[in-house]
């Protein structure tokens, strides 16, 4: 049984991560994976994802983040309004990826939020530190880990969606 339990979690805790680096992207890669089929949220609380009107929402909502991300106005992942929103993102997206995998969402919640204060910590740690130590523009830095955040997340449901 806990073979069976142990991915589903780990990919709630994974994708909560990626909540810590940009909130917005793995909840639009989970609409979109549900839109076309891929993750099956039927049955569950969050069978709405798989609508056109959420995959707009998200996907809209994840392009404003990108840009606002940019901003020499937007404040840091980890002052509290923002890292809420990381950590209700990595909740949410936890649950939502270990119901597909029929397991508890609860568990899906705790580890998906863990997962984002831990990718938020990390990614500020990471963007700081690169843009200290190599020189490189904020903005070249943050689309790297855009490109990251988009990518893993991407990975992260396919693998979590390949299993069943």
């Amino acid at each position: 049984m806990m073979e069976i339990l142990m991915p589903a979690l780990l990919f709630s805790f994974l994708i909560g991560a990626f909540c810590g680096s940009r909130t917005m992207p793995p909840a639009a890669v989970l609409c979109w994976f549900a839109f076309t089929g891929r993750l099956h949220t039927d049955g569950t609380w969050f069978a709405f994802l798989g609508q056109p009107l959420p995959v707009a929402i998200f996907t809209t909502a994840m392009l404003a983040e990108l840009l606002i991300d940019k901003l020499p106005i937007t404040p840091s992942r980890l002052k509290a309004p923002l890292l809420l929103a990381r950590l209700c993102a990595g909740a949410f997206t936890g649950a939502v990826l270990a119901s597909a995998m029929l397991e508890s969402s609860h568990a899906g919640m705790l580890l998906g939020a863990s997962g984002a204060l831990i990718g938020a910590l990390i990614g500020y740690w990471l963007r700081t530190g690169i843009v200290k130590k190599a020189g490189w523009p904020d903005y070249v830095v943050a689309l790297m880990e855009d490109a990251i955040t988009i990518a893993g997340s991407t990975a992260v449901v396919a693998f979590a969606t390949a299993r069943g």
